[in-house]
């Protein structure tokens, strides 16, 4: 067995005996903490514990509890509130059987965080404290956001509110990271939108909803519903009667959103109509709500709801006549809840508009777009740019058969020589070393393009030795024979040409029609030794 094989097998054995090491701990934390409930008589607490813990399926609140990485707070009720179990449960019953119920019930009860009864609101305020009971079936909150309990500090102490029946810590002890609450009864978990219709006296407003043809609130995950009181539709009859039940409703909802009462001067909130709240604080330290003018008090906040809340209002918001902002269309849509997962809320008045400092800014369709469209321009700027830098680039490397030669050498060793078909006419040109015109006497004896030419030059009427050249001769080019008549030092160019006017003999018509035809035979042949060339053109 090869060392790294051995090594690998090593690894896995720590990996799973610290796993059983973690394992360990956590089951003696927790017998250790079931010992200590017992010992302060929370024993029929201690029995449903114990029954969750052997369905396999209820881990979530043990690794909770047991995870010593953050504090814990645990309210516990004693063996009394067990007597009658039901007694904050919200439209639903106690399943003893049942360890799915049972375990969200547990969850319901551990707090990530330490919270005492200094840390509370009081009076008027109170404080929104994120449960460990999330993405249950018990809780329908938008994106599965965990659940929260409302407490304050009262004339009963560290109150658990929004429950049916007071409730309250009546002592407090530790143990390891966790702090324990003992209390007179069980939390109630949040109820359904239809046991709060009946219990805050909304019913005038639900009738709205059906009127509208809207959905049950209970289809929705995620809803804040800010519900006049019945006695708000009776004094508003007279306004509503030509206004649709729809728009009526739709200024009251704030949809796939959960906004609690400490949040509500952390952002701007949009109603389902697409008008936005405003809040402002209240002489007594209450709130108020204003939307497109109306503005009605919030008589009662925080009413939670398995995938919500209700605040209760004292008037109805009954002007729909401004055009709207952007809003949800369906109480169905989801977005980030307003609690950010383990934060604390307080519902001062003093710090709600810091309570949710962390909370993400949302950009609007608009902007969005707008951002968009930017991007597009910029880089359709950019491309237009590189493709006009490209041509430019192009342009200036690009050449053609009849653009400007560059210099072509003429060696000092004696005159270019270059074909020209003669008719017994002679040319002047310019020869290095030679300050008189070198002429270039064709012979007119040339009868085909197969029989070399005799050029004669000579300087001055002294004609020297002839030189025979073949047509096919490398030197035979468009080139050497625009230098005719130049300089050897000149480079060729039009501009040059013209400004040298005079400086030769004019080269006679026939002559020319010979050379472009010449040329043009050159271009169509193609390179040498190649089988597919055209014919030479008739000379």
């Amino acid at each position: 067995m090869s060392s790294c094989a051995v090594a690998y097998g090593l690894m896995l054995v720590l990996a799973a005996g610290h796993v059983l090491v973690a394992q360990a701990q956590n089951q003696t934390f927790i017998t250790g903490l079931l010992a200590n409930l017992n010992g302060l008589g929370l024993t029929n607490l201690t029995s449903v514990m114990a029954q969750v813990q052997a369905d396999a399926n209820q881990i979530a609140f043990f690794l909770s509890l047991s995870d010593s990485s953050t504090p814990k707070t645990f309210f516990a009720p004693n063996n009394a509130a067990f007597q009658n179990p039901e007694v904050n449960f919200n439209g639903y019953s106690y399943q003893s059987d049942d360890t799915n119920f049972l375990g969200a019930l547990l969850l319901y009860h551990l707090l990530p965080g330490t919270f005492l009864l200094a840390d509370l609101g009081s009076g008027p305020n109170h404080t929104i404290v994120t449960a460990s009971l999330q993405g249950h079936s018990e809780s329908f909150l938008e994106n599965d956001e965990s659940q929260v309990i409302a407490c304050g500090s009262s004339v009963a102490g560290f109150e658990i509110y929004n429950q049916l029946t007071t409730t309250a810590v009546l002592s407090t002890t530790t143990f390891g990271h966790v702090t324990i609450h003992t209390l007179n009864a069980i939390i109630g978990m949040p109820g359904t939108y239809s046991f709060g219709e009946n219990l805050l006296d909304i019913s005038s407003f639900d009738s709205v909803r059906s009127s509208a043809g809207v959905q049950p609130i209970e289809n929705s995950h995620g809803i804040t519903i800010f519900a006049p009181e019945d006695g708000a539709f009776t004094n508003a009859k007279s306004q509503l009667s030509s206004t649709s039940p729809q728009a009526i409703f739709n200024n009251h909802v704030i949809n796939g959103q959960t906004i609690w009462y400490s949040t509500f001067r952390s952002k701007t909130y949009t109603s389902a109509s697409g008008h936005n709240y405003s809040f402002a604080l209240t002489s007594d330290l209450g709130y108020t709500v204003t939307l497109n003018g109306v503005t009605a008090n919030i008589i009662r906040s925080d009413f939670l709801l398995n995938n919500g809340v209700i605040h209760v209002l004292d008037a109805v918001l009954s002007n729909t006549t401004a055009v709207p902002t952007s809003a949800p269309a369906s109480p169905t849509s989801s977005s980030q809840s307003s609690t950010p997962s383990g934060w604390k809320q307080t519902g001062s008045p003093g710090s709600a508009s810091a309570s949710n400092g962390g909370s993400k800014s949302d950009l609007s369709g608009g902007a969005i777009a707008g951002i968009v469209i930017g991007i597009v321009a910029l880089l359709g700027g950019l491309l237009l740019a590189f493709l006009f830098w490209r041509r430019q680039h192009d342009e200036q490397h690009q050449t053609g058969y009849f653009d400007s030669p560059h210099p072509y050498p003429v060696h000092s060793s004696g005159a270019p020589f270059t074909t020209i078909p003669g008719d017994g006419m002679s040319e002047p040109a310019n020869t290095p070393g030679v300050s008189a015109p070198l002429m270039y006497h064709a012979s007119s004896d040339i009868e085909s393009n197969d029989q070399p030419v005799h050029i004669q030059p000579y300087a001055m009427g002294d004609k020297g030795a002839p030189v025979s050249h073949q047509p096919d001769s490398d030197a035979t080019d468009f080139q050497s024979l625009m230098m005719i008549g130049r300089r050897s030092t000149d480079t060729y160019s039009p501009q040059s040409q013209q400004g040298q006017a005079g400086s030769s003999a004019p080269i006679s018509d026939e002559v020319v029609d010979h050379l472009l035809q010449r040329f043009a035979q050159r271009i169509d042949r193609g390179p040498a030794g190649d089988p597919e060339a055209p014919p030479m053109y008739p000379a």
